[in-house]
């Protein structure tokens, strides 16, 4: 019984590492096929606080972007393998820290999160040629996501 415990763990720990090195190796290795550059940038809100900010950009002039928002106490690298397929298949994505999060400055105030995506769409309506936006956000980012689409 205790051999059998042992092998039934000893299966389940080589499936997980092979997961986890297929998982680093297709998302986070460049793929020749679908390039795309990543670039730091400064976001400034319009109340003024400057939030840290990653464009993943396809290598095809893309007409799509979506804004990538991280949840709570999360940054802008939190949901990069989201980022990077989407920049992989032609999307054109933005991420930032939110305010009080990561390297961005100010302070976390859920009234005023608003205002992080907003900077991050002006950014794309005056820095690129994308003609439609898209939201997608984990817990905080995605409440942020669906405030800023209501309104």
């Amino acid at each position: 019984m205790v051999n059998k415990k042992r092998t039934i763990l000893l299966i389940g720990l080589i499936l997980m590492t092979a997961g986890i090195i297929s998982t680093v190796i297709f998302t986070y290795f460049p793929d020749p096929a679908h390039p795309y550059t990543i670039t730091n940038v400064t976001l400034t809100t319009e109340d003024k606080v400057n939030l840290q900010a990653v464009v993943f950009a396809p290598a095809n002039n893309t007409r799509c972007a979506v804004i990538n928002s991280h949840g709570f106490s999360g940054n802008k690298r939190w949901n990069q393998h989201i980022s990077i397929e989407l920049a992989k298949r032609g999307i054109l994505v933005v991420a930032f820290d939110a305010r009080g999060h990561g390297a961005s400055d100010g302070y976390l105030n859920r009234g005023d999160l608003q205002y992080d995506i907003l900077a991050a769409v002006e950014y794309l309506q005056n820095n690129t040629n994308v003609n439609q936006i898209g939201l997608v956000g984990h817990s905080m980012g995605g409440m942020n996501s669906m405030s800023v689409a209501a309104s």
